[in-house]
């Protein structure tokens, strides 16, 4: 029996699904009819029995790297505190990064204010252009820089198979494959 949340068991099924692959066969399917019933049975037979080439017993495996991250990420304690640093650290970094376009984004449309304000006579018009549609659209595209940084520093991370205490998806195509159309920073 497996237990996901104690993890009793976890071990014992790694151990049954890494033993339950097997290798392409090494001769192609035959055409015949016989050709193929023997093909069928030696293919069956090497599931069945697999051969250890490499004498290491079934029932142990070597810890991968995934496996090391997974403990860490996946603990009670040490991945809530594991993603609440990662997290810090994305808007801290997100929020250093961005205040400078976000400064010279406020700056382009605050000079265009005062150019429609300097330059138009007072009334109506003057303020729904300065106050209106330039002060409207200038608080919107303010926050353009830190849109664009948060996709920029998601896409990093989970190009890397991070995912913080999510749990950890490695190499190429692990996100189609787990359900997930975007990045693989959780797991959906």
């Amino acid at each position: 029996m497996t237990n996901a949340r104690t993890g009793m068991g976890v071990d014992a099924l790694r151990v049954a699904i890494r033993a339950a692959k097997m290798p392409t066969p090494e001769h192609p399917v035959p055409g015949t009819d016989d050709g193929l019933r023997t093909w069928a049975d030696d293919v069956a037979d090497h599931a069945v029995h697999p051969d250890n080439e490499d004498d290491t017993p079934r029932d142990t495996l070597a810890e991968t790297k995934s496996d090391r991250a997974d403990k860490v990420l996946m603990h009670p304690l040490l991945g809530p505190l594991a993603f609440a640093v990662a997290m810090t650290g994305l808007f801290y970094t997100l929020f250093v990064l961005a205040k400078f376009p976000m400064d010279w984004i406020a700056g382009i449309f605050d000079w265009s204010r005062g150019l429609i304000s300097a330059h138009l006579p007072e009334g109506v018009l003057r303020e729904l252009l300065a106050n209106g549609i330039v002060a409207g659209v200038g608080s919107t595209v303010i926050f353009l820089p830190q849109i664009c940084l948060l996709f920029f520093l998601i896409s990093g991370a989970g190009g890397h198979g991070v995912s913080g205490a999510c749990g950890v998806r490695d190499g190429p195509g692990a996100a189609p494959r787990s359900g997930c159309r975007g990045t693989r920073l959780c797991r959906c």
